[in-house]
């Protein structure tokens, strides 16, 4: 993983309250969407990216699905349908807290 990502380090992570988060731990993230929308997920912790910490969230979004079954762009007969995804992100030190 390291090899894709050259920033990327599998090392534990202090958060802004003083929570030691250790690889592999369910944490807690806030993020926010459009419109300054707050979202609050349960995810995995994975690592460091630039002192920052990543992780891994399921989450459902909203896609194209073509008929065949492929996702992403819109084909003739594909369908706007609401697909559950697996995703990796940074966030800042503030927004990730963990689950005890």
């Amino acid at each position: 993983m390291s090899s894709r990502y050259p920033y990327f380090k599998e090392i534990p992570f202090t958060n802004r309250i003083g929570q030691t988060v250790q690889v592999g731990d369910r944490v807690v993230v806030v993020t926010t969407g459009y419109c300054h929308r707050v979202n609050v997920r349960e995810g995995i912790f994975l690592g460091v990216t630039n002192r920052h910490p990543t992780i891994q969230v399921v989450e459902e979004a909203m896609c194209w699905v073509a008929p065949d079954g492929s996702i992403g762009r819109w084909k003739d007969g594909a369908k706007y349908e609401k697909r559950r995804r697996t995703i990796r992100r940074t966030l800042q030190a503030d927004r990730v807290f963990a689950l005890k």
